[in-house]
């Protein structure tokens, strides 16, 4: 994993930072249109054909969707909206064919078939040639109707169609302006009635909420908080314990916004029906960090005090708000504004259920704890704000930046709690056992070795071909000096494991092997297997392994094993 202040980790986190803040990476390039104007040239047609949008475009795709005789087109984008429709609305002066194409000794939509339209010869020209392509450009495919112009008042001489077999096709009975079934080894066209369609030109919003000032997330992923701390009224730093085996309900709110005293003063009305749900409510004010002249501690206890909640309060730091902004972006994979009021519903394992933007009613906080014993699957399909199906069920995405933020910033102890809290969604990550591993180092070197060696484990059961890792956590075990961390057997897997790998001929893993043998009081083994590295090492030159062995050497064969920094007497 690269270092925090590294060229390549600023760049990307610049990257990311433009893709989670919904910008623009092609620097606000508009789309460019062009028109085959005959003869090896193009006219550029941009703005006057509308296709100059402002947009991240990827894909664009043609298809005469309304029937019309004219290509149409379907672009997504990277960015909103995501998907646009362009109708071609070109006055029609010229003809067209359609042709589908059916294989019968070759694949069934004659994928990679090459068909040539010729027309009479007084329409002088080059004939008309396309490929069926089973994809286009990036993440895109077009219809598999190959659509050809052919003019105006065309009148076509021969269509040759070039199977992916090798075989080639002539086909008769084929007109302008119409569709055609070209089925491999007839030789004749089938007329396709293909009626145009009216496309309606009003549009309507998805039905994602009817009250445009509120909004009731799901998430579709249960992923378990970081650890969060606010401050209490008396300025006491107290952490939040979001693994108590029932609901909490996180609020952030303001003195000065009026909905958040609207909500908060419904949820006191409501205090006996949160209670018995189990629901433990946290209401903390952004007063200090919002950035208004006119609100401070002072103003939070006034609110609180004319409020009289049952609930217990506090004020928010940077980091406390930065925490929870971060868990409020995760179900949008982008950085978008949070409002005040927003709360945050965990259920008894720290794992987040629901996020409301806006007020919410406590009748509808309870009725979401029933989604608690919801799996996966349930749970993502009640989390869609309108009713579909799945063509394929998506993977739950891996909180991994959220890992390494933390540990950036040197929050320790905070990245391993959140990393447990989530492991089972990390370890499928390929950069898992690289935070893995760097966990485990900082966590060893301020001393929490059984926490750290836990964190190595998973990476070498995450990674088992790194040798290094591998090898290290065998060291480790062996050598440790807490008879509660060391595991001799243990050890003697891993290192068996790292030896297997390298053939038993690298000095250094032999040394880890015959280390964890005597730790396991196999001391004649250990003995020989130290011998060999001794041997390996000093034909390579290498002093620096050699020596540390040779001492190692005499406290074998006086059957003691040996411990990292053994604990004085």
């Amino acid at each position: 994993m690269a270092s925090p202040e590294s060229s390549y980790r600023k760049h990307l986190n610049r990257l990311n930072d433009l893709v989670s803040n919904g910008e623009s990476l092609s620097g606000h390039e508009r789309n460019c249109a062009f028109l085959n104007i005959q003869g090896g040239r193009f006219a550029t047609i941009s703005s006057v054909s509308g296709l100059d949008f402002d947009d991240d475009a990827r894909s664009p795709v043609s298809i005469d969707w309304d029937r019309d005789g004219d290509l149409d087109l379907w672009v997504a984008n990277r960015t909103a909206p995501q998907l646009r429709f362009l109708r071609n609305n070109t006055p029609k002066k010229n003809d067209f064919v359609s042709l589908r194409l059916r294989g019968t000794k070759s694949n069934i939509d004659g994928i990679g078939a090459r068909v040539e339209i010729s027309l009479k010869k007084n329409q002088a020209g080059p004939p008309l040639i396309k490929t069926l392509k089973a994809g286009e450009g990036f993440l895109g495919q077009s219809s598999k109707w190959l659509h050809f112009g052919l003019g105006h008042e065309s009148t076509l001489d021969q269509v040759i169609v070039k199977w992916p077999g090798g075989a080639t096709e002539k086909f008769s009975s084929i007109s302008p302006n119409g569709h055609f079934l070209l089925e491999e080894g007839t030789g004749n066209a089938q007329t396709i009635k293909r009626e145009v369609t009216s496309l309606p030109y009003t549009s309507k919003p998805a039905p994602v909420s009817l009250n445009s000032n509120s909004s009731r997330i799901l998430t579709p992923t249960r992923t378990a908080l970081p650890p969060l701390r606010y401050n209490d009224l008396q300025g006491k730093s107290k952490k939040i314990n979001l693994s108590q085996g029932h609901p909490i309900l996180i609020n952030l709110w303001a003195s000065w916004c009026p909905a958040c005293l609207e909500e908060l003063s419904n949820w006191k009305a409501h205090q006996n029906g949160l209670r018995s749900a189990g629901i433990e409510v946290i209401t903390i004010s952004t007063d200090l960090i919002d950035g208004r002249e006119d609100t401070s501690a002072d103003t939070t206890r006034s609110a609180l005090d004319k409020l009289s909640l049952p609930f217990a309060a506090g004020i928010a730091d940077e980091e406390l708000y930065t925490r929870l902004r971060q868990a409020h972006n995760w179900p949008f994979l982008r950085r978008i504004p949070m409002p005040v009021p927003t709360s945050f519903l965990v259920d008894g394992q720290g794992r987040l259920t629901a996020i409301y933007r806006g007020t919410i009613s406590a009748n509808q906080i309870i009725a979401d704890t029933k989604l608690f014993p919801l799996n996966h699957n349930d749970l993502l399909a009640a989390s869609l704000p309108f009713p579909g199906r799945w063509m394929f069920p998506p993977n739950p995405p891996a909180p991994m930046l959220h890992g390494i933020e933390l540990m950036e910033k040197g929050d320790v102890v905070d990245a391993a709690e959140f990393a447990i809290g989530n492991l089972e969604l990390l370890k499928p990550h390929r950069e898992f056992p690289l935070l893995a591993i760097w966990i485990s180092e900082k966590l060893m070197a301020a001393g929490n070795t059984d926490r750290g060696l836990l964190f190595l484990r998973w990476a070498a059961e995450s990674d088992s071909s790194n040798i290094a890792v591998v090898n290290n956590l065998a060291w480790q075990l062996a050598t440790n000096p807490s008879e509660r961390v060391r595991n001799p057997q243990l050890a003697l897997q891993w290192a068996e494991k790292a030896n297997t790998m390298t053939g038993g001929k690298h000095p250094a893993v032999l040394d880890t092997v015959a280390t964890a043998n005597a730790a396991a009081g196999n001391f004649d083994k250990s003995i020989q297997l130290i011998e060999l590295g001794i041997r390996i090492a000093t034909t390579q030159g290498d002093e620096a392994a050699s020596a540390p062995m040779r001492k190692r050497l005499e406290l074998f064969k006086a059957g003691k094993p040996f411990l990292e920094n053994p604990p004085s007497k």
